[in-house]
């Protein structure tokens, strides 16, 4: 495969598709309530266990949670996962590379269904999550998002 080819594959996945006006806005409040509702604000309640952990030593406990689980590393790992929902709410909120954020979320939260069902904890809402996710990852940003601004040609029509 070419770079033209792969240039025109990635550009094709991240393109919005076509949608009536009620559907997009539907999809942008979905977008934006999950990605900042749910993982922008998880990821950054997420993020100051590290700082704190990082700065006094503090324990945290996700950390300690990803060690039950006999993940390597388990500090690195539960920083990456935080990094993820945290820049991902972000990315999501603003609806650039939804696509592909979705999917790396979806996995992400693939990992902490495993984690709960491995520590006897009930997974269902790590469930709602991943099928919010997955239907972005399907959905893409919308019509009302930067994927549009940048992938849509200008006047809103599809190529």
């Amino acid at each position: 495969m070419d770079s033209q080819s792969t240039l025109s594959l990635i550009s094709g996945w991240l393109r919005p598709s076509p949608a009536s006006a009620s559907v997009e806005f539907a999809n942008a409040l979905f977008r934006v309530c999950l990605g900042g509702f749910i993982f922008f604000v998880h990821g950054l309640h997420k993020l100051r266990g590290a700082l704190a952990y990082l700065r006094s030593g503090k324990p945290w406990p996700l950390e300690r949670e990803v060690a039950e689980i006999h993940v390597p590393l388990p500090f690195e790992s539960a920083l990456a996962a935080t990094l993820i929902q945290f820049v991902g709410g972000a990315l999501l909120i603003l609806g650039l590379a939804t696509r592909p954020v979705a999917l790396v979320l979806t996995v992400t939260l693939g990992v902490a269904i495993y984690q709960n069902i491995a520590t006897r904890r009930d997974p269902q809402l790590a469930m709602l999550y991943v099928l919010g996710v997955a239907t972005l990852a399907i959905w893409g940003g919308g019509h009302y998002s930067l994927d549009a601004l940048i992938w849509l040609p200008r006047g809103g029509g599809q190529p």
